[in-house]
């Protein structure tokens, strides 16, 4: 229950800082898009609250973000939820299931492994192949 309870807690905090965080870099003019500051939040909640906190913080961080701040776009809004939803999850998968002793290894594989995931997700999502099979 307290472990529970501690991850419910953590998980919302990243959603307010994948929230917040991106406020704060688009003061400076490309920041935003260059440093993807939506992402870390994602990426270290999947990491340390788990594969199902990391699904779930991965699709409300962009569709909340997007409700109150108008960042994402409407128009990119989907493809986002999408792409921090499988990061989120790959990481908390990746983190769960490597069988790594050294902590720094594990971390970096995960990070490696769920930004590769969410990139090509990605970029099933934004082909016209996918637009294709849909009709």
């Amino acid at each position: 229950m307290k472990s529970t309870t501690k991850k419910l807690v953590s998980c919302a905090l990243c959603i307010a800082i994948g929230v917040l965080l991106p406020m704060a870099f688009h003061v400076i003019p490309n920041a935003g898009s260059i440093f993807l500051p939506m992402h870390i939040p994602v990426l270290i909640c999947g990491l340390f609250c788990g594969a199902p906190y990391g699904l779930a913080c991965g699709i409300i961080t962009p569709f909340l973000s997007s409700m109150t701040t108008g960042m994402p776009p409407a128009m990119i809004l989907p493809q986002m939820m999408i792409e921090l939803a499988v990061y989120g999850l790959v990481t908390g998968l990746c983190s769960k299931f490597i069988p790594q002793e050294n902590e720094m290894s594990k971390l970096y594989m995960s990070l490696i492994i769920a930004m590769l995931a969410g990139r090509i997700v990605n970029g099933f999502v934004n082909t016209d192949y996918i637009k294709i099979v849909r009709v």
